[in-house]
């Protein structure tokens, strides 16, 4: 029994043996392939058994008919200590033109495969961003303007410190800087949506008495933001004051922006709400745009029998398959996130997204 523990390194190569005078037991060509102990820790590569001949005490390194000597050891194996979670940025500068809320998406790895957790952690311009705790996208709290800048230094270089943490570790922490240029041509961006022009329902108008959250799933080719929802408001439903709130949720139900609406008799066709800061999206990820109603809504009944893809291709709406469908409703009340699909109907719900290119 060794006086005290000796640690040894996993994947290292170490050799155990014992000195004898005249008798010792021994099995010829044992290690003619490699050995695995019983619980797979400890093995043994081919020629393992080794001797060194003369005087005990002398490091074994001949072989012979690749014997094996049985000689053994008794190996207790220790967990590796859990690892932090670590950043894994291309660099910690970025630079967003003025007027985006988005700032840039923050990677991480944990090499334990722990979840782990984003936020902003401090820095003098911490006040100015919002992160999201999961995915890592860092937005302006407010649209950052150019002209007015609202970072401590006033030279539109914001600087934040950023943490992770996988709630085992000490959080690890990340400074960056994000710089907002000026853009020269301030004219309104060209804003991509699912419906065009010509797009219309087929049905205006119902008698369905029951209140609904209406919807649509989506996505977009690449990342941008949200500045507006919209909802088509019939003819026949344009006889009143209406007020309607409009909803923007991830793919899995989670609330991310609400705007209302108030149409007045008359009004008829696309009503839309701007959104007061517009929201971030990530490419590819799925979001639903819905808006609550009572009694009367808009529909085109196995439109989304087929995936729909919007006139420049930026976003698109799945076809009707899978556990829920495509579009979406609540029934009973409005506000709450639409799951039920029935006949692949449109309630033609819409957004205003306005894509840039892929963040560093």
């Amino acid at each position: 029994m060794l006086s005290s523990a000796v640690q040894v390194t996993a994947n290292a190569t170490y050799t155990v043996s014992y000195g004898t005078t005249q008798n010792y037991a021994f099995s010829s060509n044992y290690f003619g392939t490699p050995q695995t102990g019983p619980d797979g820790i400890l093995t043994a590569s081919q020629g393992a058994g080794v001797y060194a001949a003369g005087t005990p005490g002398v490091l074994p390194t001949q072989s012979y008919q690749n014997s094996n000597y049985w000689v053994d050891v008794g190996f207790r194996a220790s967990d590796a200590p859990n690892q932090p979670p670590a950043f894994t940025l291309a660099g910690t500068s970025f630079t967003v033109p003025e007027n985006r809320t988005t700032a840039a998406t923050i990677t991480a790895i944990d090499p334990d495969g722990d979840n782990f957790v984003f936020a902003v952690a401090g820095g003098n311009d911490a006040a100015a961003f919002n992160i999201n705790g999961t995915s890592g996208l860092l937005s302006f709290a407010a649209t950052p303007d150019f002209e007015t800048p609202q970072d401590l230094n006033l030279d539109n270089i914001y600087e934040v410190l950023l943490s992770i943490s996988d709630g085992i570790n000490p959080a690890v922490t990340q400074a960056i800087t994000v710089e907002v240029t000026d853009v020269v041509d301030e004219t309104a961006p060209v804003l991509a949506s699912l419906f065009g022009v010509t797009d219309a329902p087929a049905q205006i108008i119902t008698s369905d008495s029951t209140d609904y959250e209406l919807g649509v799933e989506f996505a977009a080719a690449t990342n941008g933001e949200v500045t507006a929802l919209r909802y088509w408001r019939g003819d026949l439903d344009a006889g009143d004051t209406d007020t309607r709130t409009l909803n923007l949720w991830t793919g899995t139900g989670t609330l991310l922006a609400s705007a209302s609406v108030t149409s007045t008799p008359g009004q008829s066709g696309w009503q839309t709400a701007t959104l007061a800061t517009p929201v971030g999206l990530t490419a590819n990820d799925p979001y639903v745009a819905s808006y609550g109603t009572t009694q009367n809504y808009a529909f085109s009944g196995n439109f989304f029998a087929t995936d729909w893809v919007g006139a420049d291709g930026t976003l698109s709406a799945p076809a009707s398959v899978g556990p829920t469908g495509n579009g979406v409703f609540s029934a009973g009340t409005t506000g709450l996130f639409p799951e039920s699909s029935y006949n692949a109907s449109n309630y033609w719900v819409d957004l205003y997204f306005d894509p840039f290119d892929a963040l560093i």
